[in-house]
């Protein structure tokens, strides 16, 4: 048995070495990477677009205020997001117009993050953004959180075996599941509430 330990430990320990030296390489490569290029996507690329796309819903106002971007900073973009606003320019044929811009916002939201990071601007963390939400926003964040732990209570009292903790999960799932009943409830209301405000204040404008 120890013959065969000592066998493996051989065999494992210049895969480990291998391992160890690639991830060492490859961190001290993206540290030293030039940033002049990753500012100028940010700064004349993603910031923009990402304001546009924060300010407009409209799909064709989008698409036209992005598109001389894309012609003249081509280089800088993200294969990802050429893909995305590509999709967003077809969306209108294939009638699919409103998840297409969803999509090529979550897309320039991502890549604008990695790039507020590896230029060193200020990002806050999930706790911080959840802090100063408005409690509209507080109770979707709270929603979500609630589903994913439901989601893990259910996975684990299948894995589970033992019948009296899988009851304890189960209750505890259920429980959870009408706190987010009550919340789903909530925001809907107040979705509705806020909607009825801001076309009672537009007409009487």
């Amino acid at each position: 048995m120890l013959e065969v330990i000592e066998k493996v430990g051989i065999l494992i320990a210049p895969i480990i070495s291998g391992v160890v030296t690639f991830l060492i390489t490859k961190y001290k490569y993206y540290k030293n990477v030039p940033l002049d290029k990753l500012e100028i996507a940010y700064n004349r690329v993603y910031y923009p677009i990402r304001r546009i796309i924060k300010n407009e819903k409209d799909v064709a106002k989008i698409i036209n205020s992005c598109d001389m971007y894309f012609l003249k900073y081509d280089k800088y973009m993200a294969a990802s997001t050429k893909i995305a606003f590509r999709y967003l320019k077809e969306s209108n044929v294939f009638d699919d117009a409103e998840h297409a811009r969803i999509n090529f916002s979550k897309n320039v939201d991502k890549i604008s993050s990695v790039l507020r990071r590896r230029l060193g601007y200020l990002d806050g963390t999930f706790f911080e953004i959840y802090q100063y939400c408005d409690p509209l926003d507080k109770r979707q964040i709270e929603i979500i959180v609630e589903f994913l732990v439901i989601y893990v209570l259910i996975a684990f009292s299948y894995i589970i075996n033992i019948w009296w903790i899988q009851y304890i999960l189960i209750a505890i799932a259920l429980l959870i599941g009408l706190v987010m009943v009550v919340e789903l409830l909530w925001v809907l209301v107040n979705f509705i509430k806020r909607k009825i405000m801001v076309f009672i204040r537009n007409h009487k404008k």
